[in-house]
Formats: C-alpha cells, sequence, structure tokens
C-alpha cells in the first residue's frame, strides 16, 4: 500500500522535473535572498540616517508602510494576475524593483527611504500573489500542495539566513553593497522568469509539463 512518504517523494520528483517549477522556485529562491538581505540592510541604514530611537521609529514606520502597501495593493494585484499576463506582471515587477533598489544608497533622509520601501513593497504586492497564482497552472492540482510547501520553506530558510548573508556583505564590501545585492537578485531573476511559461490568468496547458 502506498504511503504518505511515498506519495510525497513522488510529489518532490516530479517538481524537479518540471522545468516551469525549476524556473520559478529557481527565481524565488534567488530574490529571497536579496530580500533577506535588505531586511538587515535597512535596519543598519537608519542607524546610519538617524541616531537612537528616532532610528527605531524609522524602522518601525518602514515596517508599517510594507503592510500598508500589501493591504492596498495586493487583492488589486491578485484580480490583474487573473486578467493579464502573470510573467509580464513578474518581469515588471522585478525591473521595478530592481531600479529603486539600486537607487536606495542614495537616499538621504527619512521621507526619501519611506517613499522608496512603500514603492518598492508596491512592486512586491503586484509580484506576491502573480507569482501565487502562478503555482497551480505550471504544477497541476495534484502537486499544488507539495509545491506551496516548497515555496514556504524557502521563505522560511531565507528567514535564517538572509541575515548572515548580510553579515558577510557589510563586513567584506559594506552597506551599500546590501542593497545593490538585492538588486542584482532582480536583475537575474528576469531571465528566469522569462523562459517559464506562464499562462495569462487561466489554466495552462503546460501544467503537467514534465522534462527528463
Amino acid at each position: 500500500m502506498p504511503t504518505h512518504g511515498n506519495h510525497a517523494s513522488r510529489a518532490v520528483t516530479a517538481l524537479g522535473h518540471n522545468r516551469n517549477f525549476k524556473l520559478l522556485f529557481s527565481a524565488q529562491v534567488i530574490s529571497l535572498a536579496g530580500s533577506g538581505v535588505t531586511t538587515v540592510g535597512l535596519a543598519l541604514f537608519a542607524h546610519q540616517l538617524v541616531s537612537g530611537s528616532s532610528a527605531a521609529a524609522v524602522i518601525g514606520n518602514a515596517l508599517m508602510l510594507r503592510i500598508l502597501a500589501f493591504l492596498l495593493l495586493s487583492q488589486p494585484a491578485g484580480v490583474l494576475a487573473d486578467r493579464m499576463n502573470r510573467k509580464s506582471m513578474m518581469i515588471v515587477a522585478d525591473l521595478v524593483r530592481f531600479g529603486l533598489m539600486a537607487l536606495f544608497p542614495w537616499v538621504q533622509t527619512v521621507w526619501q527611504v519611506y517613499l522608496m520601501i512603500f514603492l518598492i513593497d508596491a512592486a512586491t504586492a503586484f509580484f506576491t500573489p502573480t507569482f501565487d497564482a502562478t503555482i497551480p497552472d505550471i504544477v497541476g492540482q495534484k502537486h499544488y500542495v507539495k509545491a506551496l510547501s516548497m515555496s514556504r520553506i524557502a521563505v522560511d530558510v531565507e528567514a535564517v539566513m538572509g541575515p548572515m548573508l548580510a553579515g558577510l556583505l557589510v563586513t567584506w564590501l559594506g552597506l551599500n553593497w546590501l542593497f545593490w545585492f538585492d538588486a542584482a537578485t532582480y536583475l537575474l531573476t528576469r531571465p528566469l522568469n522569462t523562459l517559464c511559461s506562464v499562462s495569462s490568468g487561466r489554466v495552462s496547458e503546460i501544467s503537467g509539463d514534465m522534462v527528463g
């Protein structure tokens, strides 16, 4: 009798042969590496820009703006993801985040920090629901739960590894490189997203595309 472990193993094997999922998952891992580094970079940047309790206030306000961007834009973005070309939406969101993150080291005032954070997370608010809506299209309902689990594991790993990577980059290259590293990850994910076959708001015919 097949066991749950056998089913899980077969699901992972199937996902490993799914070209589109491998491209999308690789892009997610690369992007998460940059996001984890920037989370640390923002705290350090705030302390560099202002000092003491003011830095804590800047970080707190920036986090509230991140939440606000998602609350305001994630739902409209989800609607657009069902009606527009998802691959194009993800590529545009990555290019916007690349440009903004590359400019972040030249921010000189607190209001500019707030503006940049809101704009970056506004782009993320469009990317995330589009990415989530794409997963069942490329893996099919049969492997959707396992694919989603792998995606969530990548997020958890990023939360642990991001600060470690940030520490190394700050030590070797300096604070500015935390933001430029994140910008580079968005640039690197573009060809991966471009190569991925993604439907335009409906279930794709390549859901079961398996490449040996």
